[in-house]
């Protein structure tokens, strides 16, 4: 049986949710069998930076943060499922990788 895994991952959660549930109500209108969204955790990306360059005066810091959430579908055997997932609109900061396998 051919399975297709699909991540989808980026920096704004709401976006990710969004999209999983575009792909889930696209596959089950397709009658494709589902298994998910499986959420993986969530990456935090920490950079602390310095604010005086010169290295002179109060030592006071920036901190930044990005997070990034991610999830996984499998959707298994419908070819046209797979074509209707491929042209969905998704915003700038989500991402999809498709792997197939059997």
């Amino acid at each position: 049986m051919e399975r297709a895994r699909i991540l989808i991952y980026g920096s704004a959660k709401k976006n990710v949710e969004d999209v999983t549930k575009q792909i889930i109500s696209i596959a089950k209108n397709d009658k494709a069998v589902v298994r998910g969204p499986i959420p993986l955790p969530t990456k935090k990306i920490r950079v602390v930076v310095r604010k005086n360059v010169s290295g002179e005066g109060n030592t006071a810091w920036d901190r930044w943060e990005m997070r990034i959430s991610k999830r996984i579908v499998d959707i298994y055997r419908n070819d046209k499922a797979m074509r209707d997932v491929m042209k969905i609109q998704m915003p700038d900061d989500v991402h999809i990788e498709i792997d197939v396998s059997q």
